[in-house]
């Protein structure tokens, strides 16, 4: 198998302040705009914030989700200021491994900034 490019996909309920989200506060490119799906470039693939229906599964608590989305940058720390400016909560942890910017989008998805060691 030949993989031309990896995705991730989110079902979101509070969509447009999700789109707003990723596309206001993280500075995500957007691909591809339509009424209920927004495609935004992710490092080397793409993230589809995608409005969720009533065919969408619904049993998913934020706080029980196994799913984070990591995004690995230069500077944590500047990526919280960056954050925290825009008004998101963000809370920063340094291990000795790396440093950590744990935060979640409208929807309650857990997202992280990662700088390793």
């Amino acid at each position: 198998m030949k993989a031309e490019e990896t995705g991730i996909l989110l079902n979101v309920r509070n969509y447009q302040a999700c789109v707003e989200f990723y596309e206001k506060a993280l500075g995500l490119k957007v691909r591809l705009r339509k009424p209920d799906l927004t495609n935004f470039q992710f490092g080397h693939g793409y993230l589809l914030v995608e409005k969720a229906n009533d065919k969408t599964p619904g049993g998913r608590h934020p706080e029980k989700s196994g799913l984070t989305l990591r995004i690995n940058v230069p500077d944590v720390q500047q990526a919280v200021w960056h954050l925290r400016a825009k008004d998101v909560e963000v809370e920063f942890n340094s291990y000795d491994w790396g440093d950590i910017g744990h935060f979640h989008d409208p929807d309650g998805n857990r997202l992280e900034f990662c700088k390793w060691k």
